[in-house]
Order: structure tokens, then sequence, then C-alpha cells
């Protein structure tokens, strides 16, 4: 109970036990609660403070690009660095690429879990979002627009679904939800304690085509899209695609134009950074087969409603009383 535990990592993704241990570290951090000698204190350090890391700079070239990075880092941050050091990340950046350097010499600690892993489907997406500042923030709930949700229903009872709003061209997830074990009753249950928590007015469900399947738990042995219509429902049924390709760009399409609620969508957004092509080891290299495990089911739903979803004219939601304007911005 006295003794001392020290957890150094780089890392890779947002996901496993490091990240985890570090999630929790960083929200005790936060909260200024004190610490039990359970409890890990969170310690960052940046590759700036390593007096080796740096190149005479006028034997390199540097971007603007990497000049405007900085810029940032001290603007928000803080993060104060000289002309050596701008040599030094400018190397390593071509060498490594602007996902892998952030990993490998993170400036501050958000970006140490950019990079997500090799082989993910949406890597590229997810770190310009990142970058763009469409991860990371808080994405308030528009009350004059219409929610949607995007949904999978599998049946080995793996459920996944994320709550949607758009202007026509801009996309907001602005919630998510995803169990195990459970079934269609659930998932409608969830929808009804979202809306009386959050006050959401629901547009439009799209669902996976296997919610045609027959539910024989039903003494009538329904669809389930016909079980959730006799709750209130209506599920618009997004044909399955022949191939899983075509799905997966509409979602990199999808995601280029989306923000991401950073508290809400937590566990989303780490499944979409984790879902990823499956390993071939007898040839050495990935295959076209996605890997089939807990970031698949997320993945599938925003490819359910990227493959379904189409902006439509209508008159948005009447705002409560007390509410004044909309809470739409770019």
């Amino acid at each position: 109970m006295n003794g001392k535990i020290w957890v150094e990592s780089t890392a890779h993704g947002v996901g496993g036990e490091f990240y985890d241990l570090v999630q929790r570290a960083e929200a005790m951090k936060k909260s200024g609660a004190p610490l039990t000698k359970l409890d890990f204190k969170l310690h960052f350090f940046g590759w700036p403070i390593e007096k080796k890391y740096r190149l005479q700079n006028n034997l390199v070239t540097i971007t603007q690009e990497t000049i405007e990075y900085f810029r940032i880092l001290r603007a928000n941050h803080g993060l104060i660095v000289d002309a050596d050091q701008i040599a030094f990340y400018q190397k390593k950046l071509e060498e490594l690429g602007p996902d892998d350097v952030k990993s490998e010499f993170p400036s501050i600690m958000e970006e140490c879990f950019f990079n997500s892993l090799e082989g993910a489907y949406f890597k590229r997406e997810m770190s310009r979002a990142r970058n763009d500042k469409r991860i990371g923030l808080s994405i308030p709930f528009d009350p004059t627009r219409p929610v949607n949700t995007f949904g999978d229903i599998g049946m080995d009872d793996e459920q996944a679904i994320w709550f949607h709003q758009s202007d026509g061209v801009r996309h907001r997830f602005i919630d998510f939800s995803q169990s195990s074990g459970e079934g269609l009753s659930h998932y409608i249950r969830i929808l009804r304690e979202k809306a009386d928590q959050r006050g959401f007015i629901y547009g439009k469900h799209y669902g996976p085509h296997d919610l045609e399947v027959r539910d024989w738990s039903n003494p009538h042995v329904q669809t389930r899209a016909k079980t959730a219509e006799s709750f209130g429902i209506k599920f618009v049924i997004v044909p399955q695609v022949q191939e899983k390709g075509d799905a997966i760009e509409a979602a990199r399409r999808f995601i280029a134009t989306s923000y991401f609620d950073n508290e809400h969508c937590a566990e989303g957004i780490k499944a979409l950074d984790n879902y990823r092509k499956k390993w071939n080891e007898k040839l050495g290299t990935w295959s076209a087969v996605p890997v089939h495990d807990w970031a698949s089911h997320p993945a599938d739903a925003l490819m359910t409603g990227a493959m379904g979803w189409a902006p439509e004219a209508g008159p948005k939601v009447a705002p409560p009383r007390s509410q004044t304007g909309s809470a739409w911005s770019a």
C-alpha cells in the first residue's frame, strides 16, 4: 500500500488499458479531488523538454503549416519553442507523417491519442476532424432541429445508436449509446430516455436491413421493424450494400463534414478510431475484411446513417418558449 507504480507508454490510438488509465487520471486532475493511495497522478512530458531535440534551423525548410501549428500552440496552450526546436519537429514530421509524429512526439497531452491504429479505416478522417476541432469540444444540441438516429441492431443483441442533427450540409453527432446482450425493447427504451433527459424531438430513425428479420420472441412472429413501429418507432430501413467498401466510403465522406460531441460521444469516437482491417499474418499485409469486435457496431451504425440519410426541406422544430434563437453555429 505504501509503494509506487510508474506507468509510462507511447499511446497508439484511443483504446486499451493505458488510454483508460490516462482518462481516469485526467478526470481526477480536472476535478481537483484529492488523490488516494490507489489513484494515479497524471504527468505529461512533451518532446520540447528534451534538450537534444533540436536541429540547426538554417539547414531546414520550415513549412507555413508548421509555423501556424506552433503559433496556435503558443496562443492556446502557452507552449513556446525556439527555431532549432521547430526545425527538429519539421524533420520528424517529414519522416513520420502528420499522424505518427503526434503520438511519437506530442507537444500537448491531447496529441498522445491522435494516432489511430494502423489499418484503421477512418484514420485520415478522424485525424483531420481533430485538427479542425470537430472532435474534442462540446457540441451543443439545437432544440430547433430534429434529432435523427443511426442504429445498428445486430442479431447477437449488440446495439449502437448515434444521435444526429444536420443543417443540410454539416452534421452533428450529439449523443451515442451502445449496449450488449439487450433486445429491441432496450433500444426503444434508450430512445425514450434520451428524449426525456435531453429534450430530443426525433426526425427519422435509420436502421439496418436485418430489422426486416422476423422477431421470434414476439407471439405474432413479426419483424423487428414492425415490432418497433407498434411502440411508435418507425424505422427507415437502409438496404444492405453489396460491397462493404461502399458503406465505408460513405462514412468517410460523412465524417469529413461532421462534428462530434466529446462528452456524450466519447465511446463512439473511440470505436471509429479503432474500426480497422484484419491483419493477414500469412501474407503480412492488411486484408479487405474488417475486424469484427467491439468497434464494429458503432461503425456499422454510422455507415447505416451515411448510406441512408438525405437532406430534405422542411420546417424546423419549434424551440421551447424559453429558448431564443438557434444553438446551431459553425
